[in-house]
């Protein structure tokens, strides 16, 4: 549970995060994440513009708000950075696309 509080590969984390076992019964958080509710609201956000171009039609504008809630909770400045090669990316009605090519991945990559 540890690492799924840093992401640095989005699908590798949301695997992770969904191998997580869920009883029901408000499973027990190690006691260092115990008080940390913040973790789970940059989580939330996360997952969510991640799922908001699977689970419906694509809205940039909605994945935009939960990117921005995700960096205000976690107080990164988005102010400054070079946000355009994630927007050569072109989804399809449905949320899906072309497969990334790995010019455009390397392009993401170096902007990081």
């Amino acid at each position: 549970m540890f690492k799924l509080a840093e992401a640095t590969d989005i699908r590798q984390w949301d695997s992770d995060a969904s191998k997580i076992s869920i009883t029901g019964l408000g499973d027990e958080l190690p006691s260092d994440l115990k008080n940390c509710d913040i973790i789970n609201q940059i989580t939330c956000n996360i997952r969510e513009i991640s799922a908001a171009p699977i689970n419906s039609v694509h809205d940039p504008k909605v994945t935009n708000t939960f990117l921005n809630k995700a960096a205000i909770i976690s107080g990164i400045k988005l102010v400054g950075l070079n946000l355009n090669p994630f927007c050569k990316h072109k989804l399809d009605n449905d949320g899906w696309g072309k497969p990334v090519s790995l010019e455009l991945l390397n392009e993401w990559h170096n902007a990081i």
